[in-house]
């Protein structure tokens, strides 16, 4: 950028002697102020007949910040309004962004956006320089949710194409309702900068976040995605594109491989848009509470929320999940309500265990369907689930034991492992294990760590009524449960 006001008065600047900096000063001044740049001060320590070097450059309230600056320029070259190479020793900007997109302070005088640029103008001005070289930048930027800091190196040639090397400040930290904490990570890839847009390919690097939420420190580490951004047109918008990236939340013990997304940030409102895919999101517990699945979902801006709605599947064997919710940006809060469709069982058909590994001690069903919906909330406070689960004349065989034809309408509580309230009703149509007992009703609760609790349980049994109580562990070797025989001869 000031590169851009600097080219056109180098040739006036090489004109003059060597010894009359003051005047090169002076006039460099008169030149800045005519396009807006009234708050400007700097050192011009030499001056020749190709070079020119500024020292301490300063522009508004400390918007712009350049410790060094030298130009290389030729005569053909000037003829053609260009410069043969720039370097920038120290660079430091500081701006925000807003509704309004990206501000400079007193540098925004410079954008061809500004007044009295001219309709149509080009929002990236082509830099009339051979070869950029910046040794170090460092960007401030406030943002709606916190500051943010980078530092990093750049080379670039006249095409606008070139590469950079940096990494995020020390600490990164967003200051929304949840909190967010990013350690910091190393940034490289290419640039492409045109008349009227840019893109920008980011190397993938290994990155560590910590979520701040009521239930503590929530840590997230993995590997950024390939990483695509372009920008332009007037306001100019942003546009993300991210494939085989990786997540491991190790606070839920899930990993997300092959992570591939496309978002859209709307310049006037800042919100994000677009979609998301994981090939491959696996459970990091042993046993496995769930199979690996595959994540496809969209996010769609709101009135002040990011709604999200999508699907989670297996494909070996066949199931599927399908989800929908908001978050509220002011809050910092939001739901996601989920429905498992209807899995119907079979001997031939899938297993429990397959699709629930962390469930397999309940049995293998072999007849019967079931199916559940929850809600997934979170806030400053921690994260909240409840669902509820039916099941449908379901048939089980465990070890030693078949329950034939159950039916329930279950309501669970989490976080995981889930929890029932108590009073749950269970029905059976037959319970064979060693005893053959029908008609049977159980009331319950489950616990923390799958151990169900009787409060009371009634079967028909040899003319009479068989009557329960206890605990039953599936996970247990042996079992022990109170039993009472009412009107059996």
């Amino acid at each position: 950028m000031v590169l851009v006001l600097l080219f056109g008065v180098a040739a006036a600047a090489a004109l003059v002697a060597q010894r009359r900096l003051a005047l090169v000063e002076r006039f460099l001044l008169w030149q800045l102020a005519r396009r807006g740049l009234t708050d400007a001060s700097f050192e011009v320590t030499r001056v020749g007949l190709h070079e020119l070097v500024l020292r301490e450059l300063r522009i508004g309230q400390g918007e712009l910040a350049l410790d060094a600056l030298e130009l290389q320029f030729s005569w053909a070259g000037l003829a053609a309004r260009r410069l043969d190479a720039a370097r920038i020793g120290d660079l430091r900007l500081v701006g925000r962004i807003d509704s309004t997109g990206l501000r400079l302070g007193a540098l925004d005088a410079l954008r061809s956006d500004a007044p009295g640029s001219g309709a149509g103008a080009s929002v990236l001005p082509v830099l009339p320089v051979g070869r950029l070289e910046i040794e170090r930048a460092v960007l401030q930027l406030a943002t709606p949710h916190g500051p943010f800091e980078a530092t990093l190196s750049l080379e670039l040639d006249e095409a606008g194409r070139g590469n950079f090397r940096g990494t995020t400040g020390a600490l990164a930290t967003f200051d929304t309702p949840v909190g967010v904490a990013a350690a910091p990570f190393a940034l490289a890839g290419d640039v492409v900068f045109g008349a009227d847009a840019f893109e920008v390919r980011l190397e993938p690097a290994a990155f560590s976040l910590t979520l701040a939420t009521g239930s503590g420190p929530q840590p997230i580490t993995g590997t950024t995605p390939r990483l695509a951004l372009r920008g332009g047109g007037r306001v100019p918008a942003l546009e993300i594109t991210g494939s085989d990236g990786e997540l491991a939340m190790l606070a839920l013990g899930v990993v997300a491989e092959g992570v591939d997304f496309e978002l859209r940030i709307d310049p006037q409102t800042q919100l994000p848009s677009g979609g998301l895919g994981v090939r491959r999101l696996r459970d990091r517990h042993k046993p496995a509470r769930f199979l690996p699945l595959v994540l496809d979902a969209k996010l769609v801006p709101g009135d002040r929320t990011l709604e999200i709605e999508g699907t989670l599947r297996s494909d070996a064997p066949a199931a599927t999940v399908r989800f929908d919710g908001a978050h509220d940006l002011a809050a910092g809060a939001g739901r996601v309500s989920v429905r498992v469709e209807p899995l119907r069982f079979s001997k031939e058909g899938p297993r429990l265990r397959d699709l629930l590994p962390g469930l397999k001690a309940f049995g293998r069903p072999v007849a019967g369907a079931v199916e559940a919906h929850g809600q997934l909330r979170w806030g400053p406070r921690g994260v909240k689930s409840s669902a509820d689960l039916a099941l449908r004349d379901l048939t089980l065989e465990t070890r030693g034991a078949r329950i034939e034809r159950v039916n329930a309408a279950i309501h669970l509580e989490g976080p995981w492992p889930p929890r029932s309230p108590r009073g749950q009703l269970v029905s059976m149509a037959r319970l064979d294990f060693g005893l053959e007992l029908t008609n049977g009703c159980v009331r319950g609760a489950l616990q923390r760590g799958g151990v169900i609790e009787v409060e009371e349980a009634e079967w028909r049994f040899a003319g009479g009524t068989l009557r329960s109580s206890g605990r039953f562990d599936p996970f247990a070797p042996k079992q022990e449960l109170v039993l009472t025989v009412v009107g059996v001869e």
